[in-house]
């Protein structure tokens, strides 16, 4: 039987391969190509970008699902223009693997895509106007002010302790778009909450929040708001863990905004008033438990809360937060186990995806379908 070869650009084929962030052997072995006596795998697909040998249509198959891509782009003349998320508010010394950071990318493409078209269909609609709160906080030192507009467009409770679903629900009431995704389809490629927690596409017409649920429900509602502070203040970003860094850079500073204020919103100020210096990590972790089982915020959060308002010191909030980040990693292993042990189990395929995508992005299909 011939060889069914795809007439491709081989340019694009390298060009591919380096921006999912593969080597041309761990390439080689995800596309499932074989060695013979005359050439290695990795030789073959050497080949196959300098022209000297074409794929075979299911080799491409295999091609476009390994560097994260559709098809046609090997049939294009030249690479696409790239999707950017704006800036990097992660902390500088943070150390990404190329490959993982192929997956981010490959990520903020999925949901710009879907960013895109929701944008286009809300263009085409005369009745929808334009989010005017998205870039509207100017001030990234006034916490208060910020804290107080917030509140005030969520409508949130003053005596308040809402879950993540809850918050979520606001957010999209108010017509900014939630996903949960941390992944690209499959388990095998979730992102760790280590590369990014969160990011935020601050557009007026169609405002995009995505939050990593490689994490737990309640820093889970942190990171919402933090990239909620984001898209009021027209910021467009990707965003890791809180840190204690100093802010010497002015990225840096919108980023300590941001988490001053999602800190304020979830946990309000009268909930430390009776909190003094906590000289001992057992009394802070304390302290800490009761404020979040009655806030039902995260560990984590509180400790930098703490921190920043000199409660705590840099040292023992950098001990506190390894500390709750061991026993998050110890309990999702656990909880790993137990589905194993159980023969998987979990929600069903629907729930999930209903989950990742949000409430407001199902009626918004189902309006659009409607409509036609």
């Amino acid at each position: 039987m011939p060889r069914l070869e795809a007439d491709i650009n081989p340019e694009m084929l390298g060009w591919a391969r380096e921006r999912a962030g593969l080597s041309s052997e761990a390439a080689a072995k995800k596309i499932y190509l074989s060695s013979s006596k005359q050439q290695t795998a990795t030789q073959k697909l050497e080949e196959m970008e300098r022209g000297e040998r074409k794929p075979t249509r299911r080799q491409l198959f295999h091609i476009a699902k390994a560097y994260w891509r559709p098809v046609a782009v090997f049939y294009a003349d030249t690479p696409p223009v790239e999707s950017r998320l704006g800036a990097d508010f992660r902390s500088t010394d943070l150390e990404i693997s190329a490959e993982e950071r192929g997956r981010l990318d490959a990520l903020v493409r999925s949901v710009y895509a879907r960013q895109s078209i929701v944008k286009g269909v809300l263009e085409d609609d005369e009745d929808e106007e334009p989010r005017s709160f998205v870039g509207s906080l100017k001030d990234t030192g006034d916490i208060g002010a910020a804290v107080e507009v917030i509140e005030k467009i969520l409508n949130l409770p003053d005596d308040r302790a809402l879950e993540f679903k809850e918050l979520r629900e606001r957010v999209h009431n108010i017509g900014v778009f939630v996903l949960v995704i941390g992944d690209l389809g499959h388990h095998s490629t979730k992102i760790d909450a280590s590369i990014f927690r969160g990011f935020a596409i601050a557009d007026p017409v169609a405002p995009f929040v995505v939050i990593n649920p490689q994490d737990s429900k309640k820093a889970m509602s942190f990171t919402l708001m933090h990239e909620l502070v984001h898209v009021f203040l027209g910021s467009s970003g990707v965003s890791g863990n809180p840190t204690s860094e100093s802010s010497q850079t002015s990225l840096k500073q919108t980023e300590h905004f941001c988490n001053d204020v999602a800190s304020h919103i979830l946990l309000p100020s009268k909930s430390l008033l009776k909190i003094e210096a906590l000289d001992d990590i057992e009394t802070a972790r304390d302290a800490i438990e009761t404020l979040t089982r009655k806030y039902k915020v995260s560990y984590s959060m509180i400790a930098y809360r703490l921190y920043r308002r000199g409660s705590i010191t840099k040292e023992m909030h950098n001990r506190l937060y390894n500390l709750y980040r061991k026993a998050w990693q110890k309990q999702k292993e656990q909880e790993k186990q137990s589905q194993r042990d159980e023969g998987g189990g979990g929600p069903s395929f629907y729930t999930r995806r209903g989950n990742r995508i949000g409430n407001l992005l199902i009626n918004f299909v189902r309006q659009s379908l409607n409509a036609n």
